[in-house]
């Protein structure tokens, strides 16, 4: 069984840089044959989540690193916040397998919203978490309307 397995594992690992495609020298895609390098899936929308870290007398928390999860399509961003407690990040939406991650509902200007995790990392043991958080992912970069959180520190 494992002469077989190998004997089709060749072919395919083979035609893979023809079936994958390529990345040409300008980030586009279709690249030569013999390039290492597989193009990104296209983006499919564009997000700003933007956010303030506060402890619960309502200080700011200066010099953290806050996090944005939206699951494998969009997958995590960070960001360190400054000394207002601030973070900003840009997410983007893309897939290549539609069928394993099928586009949400869009709303009538073309964006989408996708369900997401925000937390803060305060110290080791020690972590702020928003536990849902929507972002609305605009079809151009132009079109962007913000996502705005706010990380609180629970009363002890």
């Amino acid at each position: 069984m494992k002469a077989l397995w190998r004997r089709l594992l060749l072919p395919c690992s083979l035609l893979s840089p023809l079936l994958l495609g390529s990345c040409d020298e300008g980030g586009g895609c279709g690249g030569s044959v013999g390039s290492s390098d597989v193009c990104p899936p296209p983006i499919s929308g564009y997000a700003l989540v933007q956010g303030q870290a506060l402890r619960n007398d309502g200080s700011p928390i200066a010099d953290k690193q806050a996090y944005v999860g939206c699951g494998d399509a969009v997958g995590a961003y960070d960001d360190r916040t400054d000394h207002q407690g601030h973070f900003e990040m840009r997410p983007v939406y893309a897939v290549d397998d539609t069928l394993l991650y099928p586009f949400p509902p869009r709303h009538a200007d073309g964006s989408f919203d996708v369900s997401c995790q925000a937390h803060l990392q305060v110290a080791h043991d020690l972590v702020i978490r928003k536990d849902s958080l929507m972002v609305r992912f605009a079809p151009t970069r132009e079109a962007v309307v913000p996502t705005t959180t706010e990380l609180r520190e629970r009363e002890p």
